[in-house]
């Protein structure tokens, strides 16, 4: 479905955010509605990933790229997620728009507690905003290894200063054809813990697009 990016981000901005308690081991940052508009209108426009596909959203917390994706026409989409008072936002978007085409799954990535077979051939694409693993170290290629082997094609969002050593830890993965950064963004990055010390950060990141074999 094409939409403008304006009217993406003003549909994504009515959505609930309010999540007080943010876990910092599980390194929980909201994705703004602009970047969240961003990224899908980018995936979108310019290689028709979202329309009429099945769609999982990996660490999709309150939901803002899974119900986005439904804005944007995918046919269906499921958000993994591996905190349960999170899911509690994610429910209650999901019930106040009346969205009946996603569902979310209680999913933890470090004990491959979902085998990867359950979607396999299922999933069309992938797309994510994972921890960027600076509180626990690896987290994003562990991410990015799951997603890899339940997608055809894979997006992924990561710090521009790790541009170098990401793509080519996942270009050396055995089951990506291709890995490429085909955008940069700012993440506006709200104070979300107590020792930020700037109420907003900006980041510079990368969206990657990882096809698999």
């Amino acid at each position: 479905m094409k939409m403008k990016l304006k009217h993406v981000e003003q549909y994504l901005s009515q959505l609930t955010f309010n999540f007080s308690k943010p876990k910092v081991h599980l390194e929980q940052y909201h994705t703004p509605p602009h970047l969240a508009a961003t990224i899908l209108h980018t995936i979108e426009a310019n290689y028709n990933d979202i329309d009429g596909k099945i769609i999982a959203d990996l660490g999709c917390g309150s939901g803002i790229l899974t119900f986005g994706s439904i804005l944007l026409g995918a046919d269906f989409c499921f958000g993994l997620e591996c905190d349960e008072d999170i899911l509690d936002v994610f429910y209650e978007n999901k019930n106040e728009f009346e969205i009946s085409n996603c569902d979310a799954i209680l999913f933890e990535i470090n004990t491959n507690s979902l085998e990867s077979s359950v979607f396999k051939n299922k999933v069309d694409t992938v797309i994510m905003n994972p921890p960027f693993g600076t509180r626990n170290p690896g987290i994003d290629l562990k991410f990015v290894d799951y997603a890899t082997r339940i997608g055809k094609v894979v997006y992924s969002l990561h710090k521009t200063s790790t541009r170098e050593s990401i793509v080519k830890k996942i270009a050396a993965f055995s089951n990506v054809d291709q890995v490429d950064v085909i955008a940069e963004m700012k993440y506006d990055l709200s104070q979300s813990y107590k020792f930020h010390k700037k109420v907003l950060h900006d980041i510079d990141v990368d969206l990657l697009r990882i096809v698999t074999l």
